[in-house]
């Protein structure tokens, strides 16, 4: 259950930030909700829009600047995930064993994780092009 939370929690502070303006906003908006999130419902929906916030983000063919700035915004969201505590912490590990079973959720995390990666090949095979030039 711990791997499992950290593992969401990481894949949430991946999503939470892009470095174009449009995404920027998007990421601070779900980072003020992420703030004051109460209840379960809010955590879940917070990371059904993140998810799909990633999936946009990649699929806009970032430059790799703009993902490292992305991925390293994420990891604010991350620790405030990790440092909830009392009904917060409660109310967000109700929404990770819910998130865990959500089929849409689940769906979405597949099509992030595919987006990802497929950025990612694209630019290796872009710089093994260059580094042939």
């Amino acid at each position: 259950m711990k791997k499992m939370i950290l593992g969401l929690c990481a894949l949430f502070a991946c999503f939470v930030f892009a470095s174009c303006s449009n995404y920027a906003d998007k990421a601070k908006d779900l980072a003020g909700e992420f703030e004051k999130a109460e209840k379960a419902e809010d955590f879940v929906k917070i990371m059904k829009d993140a998810a799909q916030l990633n999936i946009d983000f990649y699929k806009s063919n970032p430059s790799a600047e703009d993902v490292e700035a992305f991925e390293e915004a994420g990891k604010a969201i991350g620790e405030a995930a990790k440092n909830l505590d009392g009904d917060k912490a409660k109310a967000f590990a109700e929404a990770m064993k819910q998130l865990a079973e959500d089929k849409d959720f689940l769906k979405l995390k597949e099509e992030a994780d595919k987006a990802e990666k497929e950025w990612q090949d694209k630019n290796k095979k872009e710089g093994e092009k260059e580094d042939k030039e």
